[in-house]
């Protein structure tokens, strides 16, 4: 568990698990209903970002001439950022998606569940896959996330940026 040791104000983070590599290379290699469906989850491990505040971007949220996100949509107001985007696996999927002139959200997503999330159906379509690749219950969506924050702690990045990027409040991690 690479995330034994740490902690967060306000709670334990023991339950909380990242995919391991030989569980990233298998959801990759996995075949998706829509090749959006892996462009989603390949944005994920790369930004660190949560799947609402990815599935929630919109056209004018992201500028690839300034590779840049904005995230404006959040559960907190720590997660309200922009972020530089200069990973070039990234930018190609971004690329793939954006329109300077086109509205609504980048990805192709179906609002659902009973808030009409955008990350949603998403989520539920993830879990199938996972299910049907028999990977464990432990790694889930947000698994994405807690991978990208582990692999820049063991890129001993500072914490107070790994918090900001990912939308942490300041001293939270």
């Amino acid at each position: 568990n690479p995330w034994k040791g740490f902690t967060i104000q306000g709670g334990s983070t023991e339950a909380c698990r990242a995919f391991t590599h030989t569980e990233i290379i298998t959801l990759l290699k996995a075949k998706y209903p829509q090749p959006w469906h892996k462009d989603v989850f390949i944005c994920l491990l790369l930004t660190g970002a949560r799947p609402q505040e990815l599935c929630s971007l919109t056209h004018a949220d992201v500028d690839l001439s300034e590779k840049r996100i904005s995230i404006s949509s959040s559960k907190t107001s720590a997660g309200i950022r922009q972020l530089p985007v200069e990973h070039p696996v990234l930018l190609s999927v971004l690329g793939k998606y954006t329109r300077e002139v086109a509205k609504g959200y980048i990805f192709p997503v179906k609002p659902g569940g009973a808030d009409k999330s955008p990350a949603a159906n998403y989520g539920k379509m993830f879990g199938r896959i996972k299910a049907s690749l028999g990977l464990p219950p432990a790694a889930q969506l947000y698994s994405a996330r807690k991978s990208f924050i582990s692999t820049a702690i063991d890129l001993n990045l500072p914490a107070i940026e790994i918090e900001r990027y990912v939308g942490h409040e300041v001293s939270r991690l």
